[in-house]
């Protein structure tokens, strides 16, 4: 029992984490701020989708970042295709937005990859460039909402909302750091919980979109092959989930004063995308801004989607980003040395 109500606690910060840039930062703010109650709920759908991630993550040996953007192409599409319809709407543009672009190359691959291990590494000048960018990115998207949106809000409200969200995020991060579970590894009744809610969401879609029907499994099934192939070939090695706690732990992240200073530079996120919302939502240009994000990372989106494919099935060499232990403890021997 102890390990599941760690998996949840693990997986419930986590879950704001990555809803904190699939869903904070996109969703238009006005709508977030009137609907408080869809927040709520909308957090315990992300906490479902998360958790699936990273039994995917860890079930299918993921230890890169190609596998780790097709492990990140379920939880989109369990966004995009189950949870919510968007993915119907406009096919097959719609595969890749907000799915691929957004899910999972903002907040898998960003987020809780990237700046995590930045944050471990204590790469200040990393998450400080990542952040900056993410905020200004967030300012610019939500004042194209602005223009589209009959409903808009102040910049002084943006500017409280976004920083008071980021406090929670700074609290989920350092949460990660504590709820965490070597392996995560659940048994067949607690994940034929979360499965079997999916099943059930997935048939009330495909009561009114009947392309559901068709195209989640063969999306699934593409998605599964060179996974699955991939945990062939890697099913001694250790999943990111796995890495990026030894890490915690070899470093003593949490007890670490540099780790707090890393955190911290998270707030440069709200405090970007205060100033470029402030800047931009007057203006009609903003609009434009909007469209192009969203062409630039559709096509982002498709074309990392494709190399993460082929690079997959290929079973490609892992890349440099599973060196972190050897990083970690090469850092500690050089300070015992000193």
């Amino acid at each position: 029992m102890n390990l599941i109500i760690k998996r949840t606690l693990y997986s419930l910060s986590m879950a704001y984490v990555l809803m904190y840039v699939s869903e904070i930062m996109f969703t238009a703010t006005s709508v977030l701020l009137s609907n408080l109650s869809y927040l709520l709920l909308a957090y315990l759908f992300y906490f479902m989708a998360t958790w699936i991630l990273l039994f995917i993550i860890e079930y299918f040996h993921v230890n890169d970042v190609w596998s780790l953007f097709l492990a990140g192409a379920f939880y989109g599409w369990i966004l995009e295709g189950i949870y919510r319809t968007t993915m119907y709407s406009a096919f097959p543009i719609y595969l890749s937005w907000i799915g691929l672009a957004w899910h999972d190359l903002l907040s898998v691959i960003i987020f809780f990859y990237f700046i995590r291990r930045s944050i471990i590494l204590d790469d200040k000048k990393t998450i400080a460039i990542t952040t900056s960018l993410l905020g200004i990115l967030w300012g610019i998207f939500q004042a194209g909402w602005s223009q589209i949106k009959v409903s808009t809000v102040s910049p002084f409200v943006f500017s409280i909302y976004s920083f008071f969200a980021t406090i929670l995020l700074i609290i989920a991060l350092f949460g990660c750091g504590f709820f965490y579970e070597v392996k995560f590894d659940p048994g067949l009744k607690e994940s034929s919980v979360y499965f079997l809610l999916l099943i059930i969401i997935y048939f009330f879609d495909v009561v009114f979109y009947l392309q559901a029907l068709f195209l989640v499994p063969i999306l699934y099934f593409l998605n599964y092959y060179p996974l699955n192939r991939h945990r062939k070939v890697h099913k001694e090695e250790k999943s990111l989930i796995q890495i990026l706690n030894d890490a915690i732990i070899i470093k003593k992240v949490s007890q670490d004063k540099t780790f707090l200073v890393s955190l911290l530079l998270i707030l440069l996120i709200p405090l970007f995308a205060s100033f470029s919302y402030y800047l931009f939502s007057p203006l009609t240009i903003s609009s434009d801004i909007f469209g192009w994000i969203f062409i630039i990372l559709t096509f982002t989106g498709f074309i990392i989607y494709i190399i993460a494919y082929i690079k997959v099935l290929r079973r490609a060499p892992k890349i440099e980003n599973d060196n972190l232990l050897a990083q970690i403890t090469k850092e500690k021997n050089s300070k015992r040395k000193k």
